[in-house]
């Protein structure tokens, strides 16, 4: 994330921190006593005002990740368009899409595979749990699937939801 990017970050948090404060409704007036009674000043109740919970609570301090990921997190930038290989260090496809489930996980990558020149290309979709994602001693991204060419074309063909 750019400075500008964490500058505009923090005054969107710091405005809503100030909105709740200063949007703070007044308290109705007391109800009056019933007649033939009269309150001493000591127990007349007085209007209070609303409370605001602060935004430092767990629930919202823990919705945001870290602001520096570990060495295992990966920038799906980093994972789209790159190649895949098998054990034997063979190209067998490049990451086209990143699928994620409702609850947010990385559950597979949709890989294109097959084809010469963008001819004859089909996707597959392969899960995560198949798949070694590692960096190299230069920082790039390595992503080995251990099958074969051959089998990896055989796959049934991914064909994306339309809504």
């Amino acid at each position: 994330m750019s400075i500008k990017n964490q500058i505009l970050l923090a005054g969107v948090l710091a405005a809503a921190i100030a909105v709740p404060a200063m949007a703070q409704t007044p308290q109705p007036a007391p109800a009056p006593a019933p007649s033939g009674l009269t309150l001493s000043p000591a127990v007349t109740p007085t209007p209070t005002q609303s409370t605001v919970m602060p935004i430092a609570t767990p629930i919202a301090v823990s919705m945001f990740y870290n602001t520096r990921p570990t060495s295992k997190a990966w920038n799906s930038s980093e994972v789209l368009n790159t190649s895949v290989h098998n054990r034997n260090k063979e190209k067998i496809g490049t990451v086209e899409q990143i699928l994620v489930d409702d609850d947010g996980r990385a559950v597979a990558l949709v890989l294109n595979v097959g084809g010469f020149l963008g001819m004859g290309e089909h996707q597959v979709a392969v899960s995560m749990t198949s798949l070694q994602l590692s960096r190299d001693s230069a920082g790039a991204l390595s992503v080995v699937l251990d099958v074969t060419k051959a089998l990896l074309e055989a796959a049934p063909k991914y064909e994306m939801r339309r809504s």
